[in-house]
């Protein structure tokens, strides 16, 4: 693909204050915001939504996922990071500190 075209849209709901990541091979994009308590994944490769992380309290701020992409840490509002097993979509945090 020649640089600078575009590959993919990804349709969401308007919000302010994106907090966005990407995993190391390129194939999922971690979305949050400072209004919704949800983080979504997406596959940058159909544009479809993979998975809702559930459990923040408040806006998420901070997303990043390890090395080897199997875990993604969120960052909350209220100081809240929790690492989600990046496979297992949709369930409950594997740690949280606070």
């Amino acid at each position: 693909m020649q640089s600078g075209t575009l590959d993919q849209t990804l349709r969401m709901n308007a919000a302010p204050h994106w907090s966005l990541a990407f995993s190391q091979n390129g194939n999922r994009l971690a979305v949050g915001n400072q209004v919704s308590d949800v983080v979504r994944l997406w596959d940058t490769r159909n544009g479809k939504l993979m998975a809702k992380f559930r459990g923040h309290e408040r806006g998420v701020g901070a997303l990043e996922f390890s090395p080897d992409g199997n875990t993604l840490a969120s960052a909350d509002c209220q100081g809240t990071v929790r690492l989600w097993v990046a496979g297992d979509y949709g369930t409950k945090p594997k740690a949280e500190t606070r």
